[in-house]
């Protein structure tokens, strides 16, 4: 059986388009990562809405995203308000319980 090269170009295009970039974030309640800590993982670019009144809503004061990964956090919800890129390890951030929203790229 002859495979033809634009087949298998679908075929790993297809393949490829499966599986997304993963990156993810450490944060913390208080400063130099102490207090309550959560690890978390998203398909890159997506919005992480905290609930509101959820533990984690307006709670995180340090972040240390994924190497090489940028996140921004967001005063609203859907990643909207304003925000702050982390573009690697923050002990303490500017404006910490100030975020209801996340995306890393």
């Amino acid at each position: 059986m002859q495979l033809k090269l634009a087949t298998l170009v679908s075929v790993v295009a297809l393949a490829a388009s499966a599986y997304a970039d993963t990156v993810g974030t450490y944060y913390c309640t208080a400063a130099n990562f102490t207090g309550p800590c959560a690890y978390t993982s998203a398909e890159s670019g997506t919005c992480v809405t905290f609930s509101a009144g959820g533990f984690w809503n307006k709670a995180i004061a340090c972040m240390r995203p994924d190497t090489g990964v940028v996140c921004t956090l967001y005063s609203g919800v859907n990643c909207t308000g304003e925000s702050l890129a982390i573009k690697a390890q923050t002990d303490s951030i500017s404006w910490a319980n100030k975020s209801s929203s996340y995306s890393c790229t």
